[in-house]
């Protein structure tokens, strides 16, 4: 199989980013913002070794938990 390749669009990196400003400004201390970052790559890893995990959903080519 082919390598699946994640593509971020300008919007989710935004909001990723807000995501971990607004943690690190609510708990003033960047632990958990980063605990976060690194909660999401694992999963990002997670699909891109199994691209078809989660149920299939109306939309072509998407899953959901």
């Amino acid at each position: 199989m082919a390598a699946i390749e994640i593509r971020w669009t300008s919007a989710a990196e935004a909001d990723l980013i807000d995501i971990m400003e607004f943690y690190y400004e609510r708990n003033d201390n960047i632990d958990y913002s980063l605990k976060i970052n690194d909660n999401i790559k694992s999963h990002i890893q997670l699909l891109k070794q199994h691209p078809f995990l989660g149920r299939p959903t109306k939309h072509k080519n998407v899953h959901s938990q």
